[in-house]
């Protein structure tokens, strides 16, 4: 009996150390846990403040206009590509009359698919472009080498012209896609 005791009781105390240690691993894994949570969290309160600060930015630039310098192209095999008819969101121009569309070739940063703000479709006011000042639809896209440029398509014949400084601004509530002419 005494053997049987002395068995149990050594059992039972083994089983208190083996729940012990398990006890003492679970709180150092749960503490594991949470500093990696911590630390995770500090990140993604990084991330949201830094997200923050560029939405902050991005809408600045939407109430004040982004500075852009304005040019003109013409719908010619030299200026544009083997289509000068179309442009690049595919809608279909009348090359003698490219005036009338008031259609604009964006620089590639102001592209909403090379990380800028501007979409195919969208409205834009141009503001202190003298006689070119008016609202003009995104339908084109300009070489890579421009930054911060929109290009008026123009019929060809008018003459060419370059304004620096010039405010653009995106119609946010207004923008429409059809590329029907």
């Amino acid at each position: 009996m005494k053997k049987i005791i002395v068995t149990l009781l050594t059992f039972l105390s083994l089983s208190m150390i083996f729940e012990a240690n398990k006890l003492v691993s679970d709180k150092e894994t749960i503490i594991k846990k949470e500093e990696i949570i911590f630390q995770k969290q500090g990140e993604i309160d990084s991330l949201f403040a830094e997200n923050s600060s560029l939405k902050n930015k991005v809408l600045s630039i939407l109430d004040s206009g982004i500075k852009v310098t304005v040019t003109n192209y013409n719908p010619v095999r030299s200026q544009t590509d083997d289509t000068p008819n179309i442009t690049a969101d595919l809608t279909k121009i009348d090359v003698n009359s490219a005036s009338k569309y008031k259609y604009v070739a964006a620089s590639r940063n102001l592209l909403k698919m090379y990380g800028g703000i501007l979409e195919y479709g969208d409205l834009i006011i141009i503001k202190n472009a003298g006689d070119k000042d008016g609202i003009y639809a995104v339908r084109d896209t300009m070489n890579e080498r421009y930054v911060n440029y929109i290009d008026i398509l123009e019929t060809l014949g008018t003459e060419n012209y370059s304004y620096k400084n010039v405010d653009l601004y995106k119609l946010e509530w207004l923008s429409f896609y059809s590329t029907e002419t």
